[in-house]
């Protein structure tokens, strides 16, 4: 699995969201984590590569876009 990709994943400080972002990992795909915790961003980038903030405003508007 290899090659570009925007792929986030969310969720990865609990059981389904890990075993996602370690698999991804495993097949080398190539992906970011996302937290809502900035103390958890660091852990995350250790472990993963690449995490990225999610704030609330950007989670509100994720949940509100227009059909």
């Amino acid at each position: 699995m290899n090659g570009s990709s925007n792929l986030l994943v969310l969720g990865v400080t609990g059981q389904v969201g890990k075993h996602v972002a370690q698999t991804l990992k495993r097949r080398e795909a190539i992906f970011s984590v996302g937290s809502r915790r900035k103390a958890n961003l660091g852990e995350l980038a250790d472990q993963f590569g690449a995490s990225r903030f999610i704030d609330e405003l950007a989670r509100i508007y994720s949940v509100n876009l227009p059909d």
